[in-house]
């Protein structure tokens, strides 16, 4: 991915789901939002690593249908698919191949 992103826009949604998640019920989320906002703020590709953290807030949300959940992990889901969309141009092929480990792309 080029440097085209703001790392400032994804690491405020990131901070805004961290500081207002209850640490005691979402201790694993919180640390995986850390080491996220980490790996991105070293140059990551955030692409694959927004993927994971939606898939995991996505998890999170499916588990929980019907019970109260902290309404910043449904609005962080959002932000982090409208970030997706604003900033994935057709690069979903090298995305994949370094979510998987690869350089071959």
């Amino acid at each position: 991915m080029s440097e085209s992103y703001n790392k400032k826009d994804i690491l405020d949604i990131l901070s805004k789901l961290y500081n207002n998640l209850p640490p005691q019920n979402y201790a694993n989320l919180r640390d995986n939002v850390l080491q996220s906002a980490d790996k991105i703020t070293k140059g990551s590709n955030p692409l694959p690593i927004v993927n994971l953290l939606i898939n995991e807030l996505t998890d999170i949300i499916i588990d929980n249908v019907g019970h109260d959940i902290p309404s910043v992990i449904e609005t962080t889901n959002i932000s982090l698919k409208r970030w997706i969309k604003k900033h994935n141009k057709g690069l979903w092929i090298s995305d994949y191949g370094s979510l998987y480990g690869g350089n071959i792309f």
